[in-house]
């Protein structure tokens, strides 16, 4: 074996491992924008899941918006159950499994309201109540207008209503979250 082919395997093999760890590199960037791209259009979906739902909510009347999304099925205002609910389907996401932290359950979506079950497991009874502490919903503060938080039920009396919605999702095998608030207000005549 010549000098000469010695140094020409050394650069073979060097240009070799060369080569390989910019395959390597590259091979990882496709596969790092692959996953970009299925976590945004997963996002996406999840941002125009909820503007739908307050976009239905603006459609309807105020003092209907809570009968009609709160978890009380046997409050609707068209009979039990006709109402979309607190929870709903996003199609083309996977809800987290029920049991996970924070999982809605069957459906990735979720719409919340400041309300607290001073009933029981058997008979809920679901209250919009001006007590009720969470800083995502700007919570305590006044529903009614009378200047004061107090720990009544104002289901029936509130001028502001406070409204988050929630889509939680598994992607790439990790849960992920998308929510939105805003406030919807009555108007006094």
């Amino acid at each position: 074996m010549s000098r000469r082919s010695g140094f020409t395997l050394i650069e073979l093999s060097l240009g070799m491992l060369i080569m390989l760890v910019a395959l390597s590199i590259f091979s990882g960037t496709v596969l790092s924008t692959t996953r970009q791209r299925a976590i945004a259009r997963e996002t996406a979906l999840a941002a125009q899941a909820i503007r739908s739902v307050f976009e239905s909510m603006r459609n309807e009347g105020f003092t209907e918006v809570l009968r009609l999304y709160d978890p009380d099925p046997t409050n609707d205002p068209g009979g039990a159950g006709t109402a979309p609910g607190a929870e709903f389907a996003v199609p083309g996401l996977d809800a987290v499994p029920a049991g996970n932290a924070g999982a809605p359950g069957n459906l990735p979506g979720r719409v919340i309201f400041p309300l607290i079950d001073s009933g029981t497991p058997e008979d809920p009874r679901w209250e919009l109540r001006e007590d009720f502490a969470s800083d995502r919903l700007g919570m305590p503060r006044d529903l009614d207008g009378d200047g004061a938080v107090d720990p009544l039920d104002h289901s029936a009396d509130t001028l502001i209503l406070p409204v988050l919605v929630r889509v939680e999702w598994m992607s790439n095998g990790r849960p992920r979250v998308l929510e939105q608030y805003t406030m919807l207000v009555g108007y006094v005549h």
